[in-house]
């Protein structure tokens, strides 16, 4: 099994087998989703209360969205749980464990996930602590959820009919300013 491999990227591969091919098309729908909701819904919504250079920042950040993903260290065990072989050489177990390695790196490299500004003291590790989250990983972290219903014809996942994006990232940013 490939786990956590330091340093290495999917990126730039030309050999990419057909689950791999499926998993960054996901992600790469996931990524321009990510992009599509800040630019055309979000960041209309809010450009009239924000400052120029926080507007910036959020562009930056949502331009980079998930980039973590394509490093081996994520790209495996986001792979083996989502897309498995089905003559894998990985068995369930290892895929599981493979996935939390790869989403708590992933969730603890990346501010847009509020699961980052959870504080685990050494001397009271059973009180986490939430730090306060900058408002530009907020807006990147609703550009991240909202991109799931981007582009969907009901405006959800698996039926979900609560909504389109629009309607439903409007009512988030009301109740956050």
């Amino acid at each position: 099994m490939k786990l956590l491999i330091k340093g290495d990227s999917i990126m730039g591969r030309d050999n990419l087998t057909e689950r791999e091919q499926e998993y960054e098309n996901y992600l790469s729908i996931h990524i321009s989703n990510t992009i599509a909701v800040w630019k055309e819904v979000l960041r209309p919504a809010i450009e009239p209360d924000f400052n120029h250079a926080i507007l910036e920042k959020i562009d930056t950040l949502v331009e980079e969205h998930d980039q973590s993903k394509y490093d081996d260290e994520e790209w495996f065990g986001y792979l083996d749980k989502f897309y498995p072989e089905d003559k894998s050489l990985v068995t369930e177990e290892e895929a599981e464990k493979a996935f939390k390695y790869a989403w708590n790196r992933h969730a603890n490299t990346n501010p847009h996930h509020w699961q980052y500004w959870v504080l685990l003291e050494d001397d009271n590790p059973g009180t986490p602590e939430a730090l306060d989250m900058p408002v530009e990983h907020v807006m990147s972290m609703l550009c991240d959820w909202a991109s799931f219903r981007y582009g969907t014809a009901d405006g959800g996942l698996d039926g979900d009919n609560k909504g389109t994006t629009k309607d439903w990232t409007k009512e988030i940013n009301l109740k956050c300013l």
